[in-house]
Formats: C-alpha cells, sequence, structure tokens
C-alpha cells in the first residue's frame, strides 16, 4: 500500500460523522454488514420504481446533502433508532449512489479501515469501453490480508441485479465492471471510445461530463468528496476553452487516476500543483 494511503483511514471533512461519531460504536468493523446497514438507512431518489414507493419531490433535494454529519442528523430526525436498525422507507435518507459511498466510508473509517470513495462509471450490464456507462460512485478499500485495493459498491443489490440482468460480487467488483474517469478520458481521447457514452444521462454526457468526473473522483482521493453538483477548475470549462497545456494536463492526471490509489503520492503532487484541478474547498 502506498504510504500516502494511511490518510483514507481517516475522516475527511465530508465523511466526519462529528457529534454523531459514539454512534458507530455499536457497528461491526466487517464490510458487507456495514454495506447492508447503509442499505438500512438509504432510499435511491431514482430508484423508487424498483421498491414500490415514490420519493416526494420536496425530499429529492436532501440527496445533496454533502457532509455525512448532516446525512446522520437527519436520519435520525426521522427514526432515532441504532444505526443497524434498518429504517421503514419513508424514514431512510433520500439519496443516491454518492450518498451510499460516504456513509460506507465514513463508517468504516471509524473503524480504523483504509478506504476512499470513487467517482466514475458503472459496466455493470454489460457495457464498458466503447458502450454506454452511466455515473456512478462506489468506494474502494485496502485489503490487508491479500495486499490489494478492491471495489465495493454499498449501493448494490440481489434485487438491482436481477433488474440489470447481471450477477457478480458487488463486495469484490470485477475492474472491468466500473470504468474510472480517468481510463474514460483516455479511451476517449484515443479514439477507442464516443464521449457521449459517458455521462449522468444522454443530455449530461460527453468530454465536459467526463473532465468534471476526473476532477471529483480525484478529489474524493485526496480526502474530499464532492457531489454530483460539484463541477471546478478545469472541469467546469467548455470544450473549445481549453489550451493544449491544459489537455495535456488532463492526459497526465487521467493516466495517474486510472491506477487508483496506489497513485496517491504523484495525484497529490499534480493535485497541489495545479489549483485548476483542486476543489474550490480545500486547501
Amino acid at each position: 500500500m502506498n504510504p500516502y494511503a494511511a490518510r483514507l483511514a481517516t475522516q475527511s471533512p465530508m465523511t466526519d460523522p462529528g457529534p454523531f461519531a459514539t454512534l458507530y460504536d455499536l457497528l461491526p468493523a466487517d464490510l458487507p454488514t456495514l454495506c447492508h446497514i447503509v442499505r438500512g438507512l438509504v432510499r435511491h431518489r431514482g430508484m423508487g420504481w424498483l421498491y414500490g414507493y415514490m420519493v416526494p419531490e420536496d425530499e429529492k433535494a436532501e440527496a445533496d446533502t454533502r457532509e455525512v454529519a448532516l446525512i446522520l442528523q437527519r436520519i435520525l430526525q426521522r427514526d432515532p433508532a441504532p444505526l443497524a436498525s434498518p429504517r421503514d422507507w419513508d424514514h431512510k435518507f433520500v439519496g443516491y449512489c454518492r450518498v451510499s459511498a460516504v456513509l460506507l466510508c465514513s463508517m468504516a473509517r471509524a473503524k480504523g479501515l483504509t478506504i476512499c470513495a470513487r467517482a466514475g462509471f458503472s459496466a455493470y450490464a454489460g457495457q464498458g469501453i466503447g458502450q454506454q456507462n452511466w455515473d456512478h460512485w462506489i468506494c474502494e478499500y485496502w485489503q490487508a490480508t491479500h495486499q490489494r485495493w478492491v471495489l465495493i459498491d454499498p449501493e448494490e443489490e440481489e434485487r438491482i441485479q436481477e433488474v440489470e440482468g447481471v450477477h457478480f460480487d458487488p463486495y469484490d467488483i470485477p475492474r472491468h465492471l466500473f470504468v474510472t474517469p480517468g481510463e474514460a478520458w483516455l479511451a476517449c481521447r484515443q479514439g477507442q471510445a464516443d464521449p457521449q457514452q459517458f455521462g449522468l444521462d444522454e443530455a449530461h454526457a460527453g468530454f465536459p461530463y467526463i473532465r468534471a468526473q476526473l476532477l471529483r473522483d480525484v478529489a474524493a482521493m485526496q480526502h474530499w468528496e464532492a457531489t454530483v453538483l460539484d463541477c471546478w477548475g478545469l472541469g467546469a470549462m467548455a470544450d473549445e476553452e481549453l489550451t493544449l497545456s491544459e489537455l495535456a494536463l488532463l492526459d497526465q492526471v487521467a493516466r495517474v487516476a486510472a491506477r487508483g490509489p496506489d497513485s496517491l503520492s504523484e495525484l497529490h503532487q499534480l493535485y497541489m500543483e495545479h489549483p485548476r484541478l483542486r476543489a474550490p474547498y480545500v486547501s
């Protein structure tokens, strides 16, 4: 493990549970169990049809809450039961994959596990480079027993896999099923994929979205987990505004970020040398 990765075992400004830290004392250090607990606390604002519920319009905005402390506050306002107790649908926090990822990071870091959120693109339903891939957040953690980094999805469960028609271990996701923004950027720049195959939806796809997602992924590996609404620096520019030197920098960042947490030291150096890579809330 890269020595710099030790930072990922500590809470970030986004994952810090704040006054609710003691609630984690009752939770296990087992990641699959923590994923199950997260699913018992969060309902996806866009997947109600799968579970037979509708999210009220006035509640959907809470999915964009940044800090875990505020997420926990809202959960406990609705139901003060211990976090390991699954909530009824109408008492769950309205979130999406990023919310589930930062909650898992928060719980796991409290147990001393080395973990980070990863912003990228889901290739679960048989997609991948050269086909359609939509915005998705998961986590990556250091598995000390086997000395390797492992992708894990706290949101994925049997019912979702049945609908998607796929079957894989969500606690050890095969690498080809999650396309990182670095991989997507390089594939599109090299003409191996259509940039419109990567995005949040058909209306929000292409090089601008990949760039913004790349910076969100880099920021998450640098201890600041953005939301899908956050866009800054080189990720907020129009394609025609980018200079050749800025494109070359993005190519370099993509190559480094595509290696994941193993590249944290090199990624941190780039992140600190180039202010337009950094999230505006990070010093």
